[in-house]
């Protein structure tokens, strides 16, 4: 059975919600100046790479399907990373929800990485509109994997950089690119949307056409406009899906001690984030 988590918004239409933390106004893109002698991430070639975001992945058992979102690196420790959703790694009859050790799969290559912090464990709180921690899980990639991978997403070019909740504008156009069980029958691995806005639960709304799956959870969502990773899928429900920004993303990493990763971008390169506090996350 693919993972997914279903939820029941009180939004009205097709929506894809991501949540996140970000109380900036601004230009909705995030970049860092890069700095010459500083140490630059190697990735395999983008044409032949295996691990890119929006690839298909597993925890192995049974059934198992995710969809992969953004790399990431550690600068200060050289270290690569990517990152899905944490349900991604709950056992199967949801007692287990702590899914760090696990092991992590991608199909048609083998295993990639282990999960080294898991937002949801030992237990998530579940609200009407979802978990009420971001539903992410690291993933740190095994030595070597980094050549077999590339940060660039399918079929979309980015991400340039970090797109905010708050630096973005009805309107904006969104895509996102998954392993839902619908694209199975109605080839949909990429789709586009057009962002709805955002409320002050830090809820980011956008029409995503076609709908969304079991599978496509993890899967990235990319800012078009800026080429900026905006979040990654973690459910849906009736009225849509349910996704977490990349400002709630960062600020979980950083409470939980992994405050030195950043974003691999298209450029070879990487965006430090922006920490800023909270209003919708429980401390």
């Amino acid at each position: 059975m693919s993972k997914l988590q279903f939820c029941f918004p009180a939004l009205t239409g097709l929506l894809i919600a991501v949540s996140g933390c970000d109380n900036s106004t601004g230009i909705a893109e995030s970049r860092a100046e890069a700095d010459p002698g500083a140490w630059r991430p190697t990735w395999g070639d983008v044409a032949s790479a295996k691990l890119r975001p929006g690839s298909w992945i597993s925890d192995g058992t049974e059934g198992s399907s995710c969809t992969l979102g953004f790399l990431f690196v550690d600068p200060t420790t050289q270290t690569y990373y990517a990152g899905t959703a944490a349900h991604c790694f709950n056992s199967e009859d949801g007692r287990t929800q702590d899914g760090t050790g696990r092991r992590v799969w991608l199909y048609d290559f083998g295993v990639v990485g282990t999960v080294v912090f898991d937002s949801d464990g030992p237990a998530p709180v579940q609200t009407l509109s979802g978990y009420t921690g971001s539903d992410f899980s690291l993933i740190q990639l095994d030595p070597g994997i980094n050549l077999v991978a590339n940060p660039e997403m399918f079929s979309f070019p980015g991400p340039t950089g970090i797109a905010y909740c708050a630096r973005t504008s009805v309107g904006d156009d969104l895509g996102f690119y998954g392993w839902g069980f619908a694209s199975n029958v109605i080839a949909a691995y990429r789709r586009e949307g057009v962002l709805l806005g955002c409320d002050d639960g830090e809820n980011l709304q956008s029409v995503m056409i076609p709908f969304v799956s079991n599978g496509d959870s993890g899967g990235p969502a990319l800012h078009l406009g800026s080429g900026g990773a905006l979040g990654f899928l973690v459910g849906f429900g009736i009225n849509g899906a349910i996704g977490k920004a990349m400002g709630r993303v960062f600020y979980d990493l950083n409470k939980a001690g992994f405050g030195t990763v950043a974003l691999a971008t298209i450029d070879g390169g990487y965006v430090a984030p922006e920490i800023r506090a909270c209003t919708g996350c429980e401390e």
